[in-house]
């Protein structure tokens, strides 16, 4: 960031394709709106252009570190306002999030000691009170879902790689932000363990398992 006259910056998944106005319709955003620190865009799945993957956030339930995509599933034509989108956001999805320059000097980059997932919300979190989150409805982009490291929106088909990292950086979540609710991300991760053994998918469970008592026994690494 030492360069003065870089004023927002745009994180993007490698795996997405946008359309040419997108980044200015980002900074509109911005420039509308000074309280913003993080903004989303409307993400299209890129083999369904009519259908959305969410829009642009989710909504996080700190009990069981399970986050939902708003909006995930509806026809473009069906997509909702956005100021129903930020009412019930929690966090930004990182396949397209945008920061402005003040967000990073004040809150900070995105915590390193998780590898994948987890690290939007961690962001959002660390926020609070002091950024908004905001939704840019004319920023699209196509996302190739799944596509960096074999995730889905649908649990069972993700692969063993994606339920080991969405394992482990949950129970690293919970440590950093709630906790208490520890026991509770442990347990929710040992039932999910044990649906996959039931379901046969023995290499998943395994991964799930491997980041569950790995993670309850070793603390996170400091910076």
């Amino acid at each position: 960031m030492k360069n003065p006259h870089i004023s927002h910056f745009w994180l993007l998944n490698n795996d997405t394709v946008v359309e040419p106005s997108t980044a200015q319709a980002i900074l509109a955003c911005f420039e509308k709106r000074p309280a913003l620190g993080i903004v989303g865009a409307q993400l299209r799945l890129y083999d369904e252009p009519a259908k959305l993957q969410m829009q642009g956030a989710l909504s996080f339930d700190k009990w069981t570190g399970r986050a939902l995509g708003i909006g995930a599933g509806l026809s473009v034509s069906d997509a909702l306002p956005a100021a129903t989108i930020e009412s019930r956001a929690d966090f930004i999805c990182g396949a397209s999030m945008a920061v402005s320059r003040a967000f990073l000097e004040q809150v900070g980059l995105m915590e390193e000691r998780y590898f994948l997932y987890y690290e939007e919300v961690d962001w959002a979190v660390r926020a609070r009170g002091r950024f908004e989150l905001g939704y840019c409805p004319d920023a699209i982009v196509y996302h190739k879902e799944g596509a960096s490291a074999g995730s889905s929106s649908k649990k069972d088909q993700r692969s063993a790689l994606s339920d080991y990292h969405h394992t482990r950086s949950r129970l690293i979540f919970s440590r950093l932000h709630y906790p208490l609710l520890m026991p509770l991300y442990f347990g929710y991760g040992i039932a999910l363990a044990g649906k996959r053994l039931v379901n046969g998918q023995f290499a998943k469970a395994a991964a799930i398992l491997r980041a569950s008592t790995g993670m309850r026994f070793k603390p996170a690494s400091g910076k």
